[in-house]
């Protein structure tokens, strides 16, 4: 049975702190979309599977048991608001709150051809890569922050803007509302590689092997580039400070 979606008496555009381009909304701390499965909020309605990813509650979200043997992941399946999302400039965010880096590099999201992972934790914090992958020359391009950027068990707003159209494009990671550095690998040739095959995965990769250790409270997705002061503000919207 599927869980209702969120019956507001708002609508998106009233509730959702930036509704401009909004293709994705899932705030998985709401107890609507607590089931098995569930509908997001926007006006698309993804059909999310859940395997594991336990609902712990209001103030917590999904927990995704990275540290453990399960294989926990939301599969919230592909439509073509959400395919190829960077096209022409692109935004995917999410609210975390993780144990560790998780299982081999614990993926935030994914969507096979693109992902958002943790790594290289020291001192309770890890940093964050942003990897796209491309069909020639170079098989992907990759960000990382130069440091350390997430605190580990402290809700943090990752976002990400990015335009696929140009090999030479840069990604923007936000951490909190604020740009950090985030080199980018050598431009890889050919085009982006098309990932509307792949169904968007929550917490992990869609074979299970990157399961993130900790909690996921809300995932959000823009068909454009959302600005500076959109982030800024975007993260001063959120539940969790």
């Amino acid at each position: 049975m599927i869980s209702p979606a969120l019956r507001w008496s708002k609508s998106i555009t009233s509730y959702n702190p930036i509704p401009n381009g909004c293709v994705f909304y899932a705030p998985l701390w709401n107890p609507s979309l607590s089931g098995p499965v569930f509908q997001s909020i926007d006006s698309f309605g993804h059909i999310c599977t859940v395997t594991g990813a336990l609902y712990k509650g209001s103030k917590l979200g999904r927990w995704f048991d990275g540290g453990g043997a399960a294989d926990d992941l939301i599969n919230c399946g592909s439509l073509a608001s959400i395919d190829n999302i960077f096209d022409g400039g692109g935004t995917i965010a999410a609210w975390v709150n993780p144990a560790s880096e998780g299982e081999a590099g614990g993926r935030v999201l994914s969507k096979s051809k693109w992902y958002i992972h943790l790594g290289n934790e020291a001192a309770g914090k890890t940093k964050i890569y942003f990897t796209i992958n491309w069909t020639a020359g170079a098989t992907f391009k990759q960000w990382s922050t130069t440091d350390t950027e997430l605190t580990l068990n402290v809700p943090t707003r990752i976002l990400i803007t990015y335009n696929s159209d140009a090999a030479a494009n840069n990604a923007i990671i936000y951490v909190n509302g604020s740009v950090v550095v985030a080199p980018g690998s050598a431009d890889p040739a050919g085009a982006r590689s098309d990932d509307s095959a792949f169904g968007l995965i929550v917490g992990n990769a869609v074979g299970g092997t990157n399961t993130t250790d900790g909690y996921i409270m809300e995932v959000t997705g823009w068909n454009r580039i959302l600005t500076a002061t959109e982030a800024a503000y975007d993260y001063a919207q959120g539940r969790y400070l």
